[in-house]
């Protein structure tokens, strides 16, 4: 599984004393610092941190500094774990020695204490000590410390240094939670352990009895994944067999393998004796045990002079399980479709027949190629498809050509490993196909994508497989692949700019969808789908007004028709009805007319405004909705002295309410420029209006 950098992710790390800081934050870097921002700092620089970091991993004696100063990040408390060094020097002392056992705070010297009792070290008497403690030390027969020598008294008896202590498991898992990280991370420490408890195990099951203790708490560590894992000695005998082993291989209790030859426990095993018995290095290699496929890895433990071997099996029923996870969290990141069949708006027998014929398409993993004019619904009818197919509770991954520059094209839709080209992330980068895996891909525009894209397309198609920018191993790959254009793909093989062979891989089904002028019957319904209120509706039903809808040629099919019923909706708020009638013609004189198709007749026209009515000069000053929002935001911010940038345009509610982001403002304020109604200074002069800009305005209706 690869790693994916979180941009803007910060954990903060705050500890008292420097040397723990130091190791705690090494500790943690191991395992997140290539894809979360680190930083560490001590109490008393937390006021030059200038961000809200998203947690922090804190002491007893950090926490309310901490809380205090960022009262809104997840707050993690730090946990340590024995690193199990020297642990068998510790239970090799005499029963019923006096010992110390140092750690600063004192809180710190206690969780030691019991961290060592937990693991089975009861023979001796221990005392908790921190610098500074008021302790009888005239009977101390050893001090036990965790790496800082200056923190123990100075007494004439052994000292036994068991290391810094390890973060805990359960840090890692805070963590992990809270920046919502794969489980491979929980894995990667985990692994860790495995070695360090093994050694640790092995040395003191020849010291003492203890090593049971030891061995059931290294045992739990193995069945966090709920892997089946078991380990051998130099001797080929069993002398680790966790939970999930016991259960697998029906095995009632721990004693009934350990110390065994595993060439007797597994006879009933063939093909797992041979892997064991090859001695070679085991990486996710598939195996069969009474007919279920598992994946069996290895790794070597070196104990001293003795050379031991772990294994881990995984079933790959339970693998399946974990990716159906990791996918379903995928959605939740925004590949899922949406819509379905009944959001697609118009009864018509051509969109009827559309219908049902993409209801039958959906039942197949056949490629569908889906054409039409821009506006026509292509995405929504894909996004339905992939909703009512098999492959509905997986991704649906969406890209269109024409907004993809050709240099990213390769990256995005392939993937790329760790440096494939200047600027690649670290960890690499999986690309739509690996994403939509076992869903659906949606190559909208097609017909743009360039020829040495469409040549790595038709690989895809024929071989079912991607390979990575950068890569060389070929990744499998179980897609539906649904492609869009309003384009003459026909056309384009002639000119030479799309693959012949490419054209007849993805046309295995074809979906045309109709243009609304060729279906005016759905221009009436859509509309009463889309307008809101009787006052909007009234409008809409005008005699005049329905005549000149239904026969308008609609180039911009239902994107021009939504935009049309979002004026009405305008319109219909004033409370002068004529006036609300008045600008309604005027709209569609101006802005309709003269783009509408061939289609519409010559001599249709709208009925003239009668003379009792005359048209003031505002009903002529028309300008379309999304620039009168600008221009309102504007003038609402240089009354509240606020300078009009882009970003503080697109915040204001009339901005907000035409769903204006930052990108289209910017294109919106270089047309309100061109007409005269704005000025664009300098950056902290911002966006001004004009007296044409503030005339604009003042005609419009309150």
């Amino acid at each position: 599984m690869q790693n994916h950098p979180l941009q803007n992710e910060k954990l903060l790390i705050c500890q008292s004393d420097p040397t723990i800081l130091e190791h705690l934050a090494a500790s943690i870097r191991t395992y997140f610092g290539d894809i979360l921002d680190i930083v560490a700092v001590p109490t008393s620089k937390l006021s030059e941190i200038g961000y809200t970091p998203n947690a922090a991993v804190v002491s007893e004696l950090t926490i309310g500094a901490v809380k205090q100063r960022f009262p809104e990040t997840e707050i993690i408390m730090q946990q340590w774990d024995l690193s199990g060094q020297a642990l068998e020097k510790v239970v090799s002392l005499p029963k019923n020695s006096n010992v110390l056992v140092v750690n600063k705070p004192f809180s710190a010297a206690q969780e030691t204490r019991n961290s060592l009792v937990e693991l089975g070290i009861n023979h001796i008497n221990m005392i908790a000590y921190s610098p500074g403690s008021n302790v009888d030390t005239s009977n101390i027969d050893a001090v036990i410390y965790v790496g800082i020598f200056e923190q123990c008294p100075k007494l004439n008896c052994q000292y036994i240094n068991i290391g810094i202590r390890k973060i805990s498991l359960y840090t890692i898992i805070d963590i992990v939670r809270a920046f919502r990280l794969p489980s491979i991370h929980v894995k990667e420490y985990y692994t860790d352990i495995i070695q360090q408890f093994t050694a640790s195990c092995y040395r003191i099951n020849h010291a003492l009895k203890q090593v049971n203790n030891l061995k059931e708490n290294f045992e739990k560590i193995c069945d966090i994944n709920n892997n089946i894992t078991f380990a051998l000695d130099e001797n080929d005998e069993i002398l680790l067999f966790n939970e999930m082993a016991k259960k697998y291989f029906d095995s009632r209790t721990t004693d009934d393998v350990i110390g065994k030859d595993y060439k007797l426990v597994f006879s009933r095993y063939p093909e797992l004796l041979s892997y064991i018995a090859s001695a070679v290095p085991l990486s996710d290699t598939l195996i069969t045990i009474n007919e279920q496929k598992l994946l069996i890895s290895s790794f070597d433990m070196d104990i001293g002079k003795n050379k031991n071997r772990a294994f881990i099996l995984l079933p790959i029923s339970t693998l399946q399980k974990r990716e159906g996870l990791v996918r379903k969290k995928l959605r939740a990141t925004g590949f899922v479709a949406r819509h379905t069949f009944k959001d697609i708006l118009g009864s018509s027998n051509f969109m009827n027949q559309s219908k049902s014929l993409a209801e039958i398409y959906a039942q197949t993993d056949a490629p569908i190629l889906i054409t039409g004019e821009s506006g026509t619904g292509k995405e929504l009818f894909a996004q339905a498809i992939h909703n009512v197919s098999s492959r509905r509770e997986s991704n649906f991954v969406a890209i269109n050509f024409a907004a993809l520059p050709e240099n990213l094209a390769e990256s995005e839709l392939f993937g790329y490993t760790e440096g494939a080209f200047t600027g690649a992330l670290k960890s690499g980068k999986a690309g739509m196909f690996e994403l939509a895996h076992e869903g659906t891909i949606f190559l909208d525009e097609i017909g743009d994508a360039s020829l040495p894209v469409q040549a790595k397309l038709l690989r895809v198609l024929e071989e079912k497989e991607v390979l990575r920018l950068g890569g060389v191993d070929v990744i499998p790959v179980d897609v539906r692949i649904i492609c869009a254009t309003n384009k003459n793909l026909e056309a384009a093989i002639q000119e030479g700019t799309f693959r012949e062979d490419l054209y007849y891989r993805i046309k295995v089904l074809n979906l045309q969808l109709t243009p609304l002028r060729k279906r005016p019957e759905d221009v009436e319904e859509t509309l009463e789908h889309l307008l809101v209120g009787d006052q909007a509706l009234a409008l809409a039903h005008r005699p005049e007004v329905r005549s000149f809808l239904t026969q308008y040629g609609w180039p911009g099919n239902a994107r021009e028709l939504r935009t049309v019923a979002e004026y009405i909706n305008m319109l219909a708020t004033l409370s002068d009805e004529q006036r609300a009638v008045n600008m309604l013609h005027l709209y569609m004189q101006n802005n309709l007319q003269s783009s509408g198709f061939s289609s519409t007749p010559d001599a249709f026209s709208l009925p003239q405004v009668p003379p009792s009515a005359p048209v003031s000069d505002s009903d002529h000053a028309y300008i379309s909705p999304d620039l009168l929002a600008i221009l309102q935001s504007i003038y609402k911010l240089q009354n509240q002295g606020v300078t009009a940038g882009r970003n503080s345009i697109c915040r204001m509610p009339d901005a907000v309410r035409m769903n204006l982001t930052e990108a289209k403002v910017k294109n919106r304020l270089k047309r309100l420029e061109s007409l005269g109604y704005i000025t664009i200074g300098r950056t902290k002069q911002g966006v001004l209006l004009t007296d044409s800009g503030y005339q604009i305005l003042m005609q419009q209706p309150q």
